[in-house]
C-alpha cells in the first residue's frame, strides 16, 4: 500500500462521494471529480491542489493532516504530490525560552496546534524564522491574538510566555493582491491593493470593514506606518468582517516571503559548440648550405593561454540584485578538455565573467637540415561552448522556471607545427 497519498471528499466534514490519489492528477475530469472538493484527507507528502487543470491557477498546499474544509470548495481541478524531501525543509521556525535566543529551544518545520502537546506552552519569548513566515497565537489551535513573524531573528517577541500554538504561512505570496470594502459582507465601495499601502494618502483611510484576500497573505495596522494594532489576512479565508478593527484600518502590507531557494543545472544535450585553430605566430628559418644550422637563438618561446567562463540571465528573469547560486561544471566536454573549478558561482547584479591566464611554453627547433626551408606555426585552438542552464526558482511553496546561458571559451591549447621544403 502507499504511504504518500491523499483522499478528497466532495462535501465538508469527509462527506459525500470521494476519491483516493498516490499519483498526480493533471486533470480531475478524467476522474469525474472536477470542481467538487470541499474536505481532504492528506498521508504521508503534502499535495498541491490547483484551481485549473494542468497545475495552474491558484493553488493551496496540504500537509499531512485531515482538513474538514478546504479554503477553495468545489473549484479544485488538479493536484500534484511534493516529491522533494521535506525533512530538511528551508522553511523552519527556532523557538526559544527566553530573549536573545537563549534557554531552552525547540525546532519546528510544521504547523503546531498545541505547544503543550511539545512540552512548549507559554514559554516563548524569542524567535528565529527562516524562509516562509510563520503567525504565533495566544490560544490553542491558532485562535486568540496572533502575531506575525516574516524571515529573520527576533531577539524578542510582542508577548513574552504566552503562544501557545503556531501556524506556517502556506500561501503563494510573490504577487500579492488584496480587496479592501466599505462595508461589511464585501459591501459598498472598495479599493484592490497590490503592494504595501497607506491609506491615509487617499480616500479608503478608516473606511475598512471587510476585505478578500485573492493572493498571498497581508497585515491590515490600525494606524499608519504599521502603527497601532494589526490583523492577518489570507488567500482563501473568508474575512467579511474585520473585526474589532473596523472603520480603524490605515495601512496594509503584504506578507513578503522568504529568500528564494535557487538551484541550477546544465542542459548539456543542448550544448553548442564551435572549435577553430588560429595561428597566432610563424616563425621561419632558411638553411641554404651544405651543413646544419642553428635554427633561432632561442630554445623556446612562452604564449598566454586563457579561458573565459560567462553566465547571461534571461531577459525576464525572477531572481532579484544580490541574489545567488552555484552549479556543477565539472569538466566541459569539447573536443579539447577544458579543466575547470567544480562549482560556477553567479551573483545577479555583477559581470558574472571570470578569465583564468596562463603561460604556455613551446619548444623550438634546434636545428635545420641542409637546403631547407622550416616553418613553425604556433597555433592555438579556439574553444567555444554555450550550454543552456535550466533554472529553478523556490519562493515558500512556489515553483518557477526560467533559463540563462553559461559559456566557456577556452584557449588554453596551444602546440607548434612544423613545416618543411626543400631548397
Amino acid at each position: 500500500m502507499a504511504s504518500n497519498k491523499i483522499f478528497v471528499y466532495e462535501h465538508p466534514n469527509f462527506t459525500g462521494l470521494s476519491r483516493e490519489f498516490t499519483e498526480n492528477v493533471p486533470d480531475l475530469q478524467d476522474f469525474n471529480f472536477n470542481d467538487c472538493i470541499s474536505s481532504v484527507k492528506v498521508i504521508g507528502q503534502p499535495w498541491v491542489l490547483y484551481e485549473h487543470t494542468h497545475y495552474r491557477g491558484e493553488h493551496f498546499f496540504y500537509e499531512e493532516g485531515e482538513y474538514p474544509s478546504v479554503e477553495w470548495q468545489d473549484a479544485i481541478s488538479s493536484m500534484q504530490q511534493v516529491k522533494e524531501d521535506l525533512k530538511n525543509s528551508a522553511n523552519k521556525i527556532f523557538v526559544y525560552e527566553h530573549a536573545n535566543f537563549t534557554g531552552l529551544s525547540r525546532e519546528f518545520t510544521g504547523n503546531v496546534p498545541d505547544l503543550k502537546d511539545v512540552s512548549f506552552n507559554d514559554c516563548i519569548s524569542s524567535v528565529k524564522v527562516i524562509g516562509q513566515p510563520w503567525v504565533l497565537y495566544e490560544h490553542t489551535h491558532y485562535r486568540g491574538e496572533h502575531f506575525f513573524y516574516e524571515e529573520g531573528e527576533y531577539p524578542s517577541v510582542e508577548w513574552h510566555d504566552a503562544i501557545s500554538s503556531m501556524e506556517k504561512v502556506k500561501e503563494d505570496l510573490t504577487n500579492p493582491q488584496i480587496t479592501l470594502y466599505e462595508d461589511s459582507h464585501y459591501g459598498g465601495k472598495s479599493i484592490t491593493l497590490n503592494c504595501e499601502t497607506n491609506l491615509c494618502f487617499g480616500s479608503f483611510n478608516d473606511q475598512t470593514s471587510s476585505c478578500k484576500v485573492d493572493r498571498g497573505a497581508w497585515v491590515l495596522y490600525q494606524h499608519e506606518h504599521r502603527g497601532g494594532g494589526s490583523i492577518v489576512a489570507r488567500a482563501g479565508r473568508p474575512c467579511p468582517t474585520v473585526g474589532w478593527i473596523d472603520n480603524q484600518v490605515s495601512w496594509a502590507r503584504p506578507l513578503k516571503p522568504g529568500r528564494p531557494k535557487i538551484t541550477a543545472k546544465l542542459l548539456w544535450d543542448k550544448k553548442e559548440e564551435n572549435t577553430k585553430s588560429v595561428v597566432i605566430d610563424s616563425i621561419c628559418g632558411l638553411n641554404r648550405g651544405k651543413h646544419e644550422q642553428t635554427f633561432s637563438s632561442e630554445l623556446s618561446r612562452e604564449y598566454e593561454g586563457s579561458v573565459t567562463e560567462s553566465f547571461n540571465f534571461s531577459n525576464a528573469t525572477q531572481i532579484s540584485v544580490g541574489m545567488s547560486f552555484g552549479f556543477d561544471i565539472g569538466l566541459v566536454k569539447s573536443e579539447v578538455n577544458v579543466s575547470l573549478s567544480n562549482t560556477f558561482t553567479v551573483e545577479k547584479g555583477s559581470s558574472n565573467t571570470k578569465t583564468e591566464k596562463k603561460g604556455v611554453k613551446i619548444s623550438l627547433p634546434a636545428t635545420i637540415r641542409p637546403h631547407t626551408k622550416l616553418t613553425v606555426n604556433v597555433v592555438r585552438k579556439e574553444v567555444d561552448v554555450k550550454v543552456p542552464v535550466k533554472i529553478t526558482i523556490k519562493s515558500g511553496y512556489s515553483y518557477s522556471t526560467e533559463y540563462g546561458e553559461y559559456r566557456c571559451q577556452a584557449g588554453n591549447s596551444i602546440l607548434a607545427e612544423y613545416q618543411e621544403e626543400d631548397i
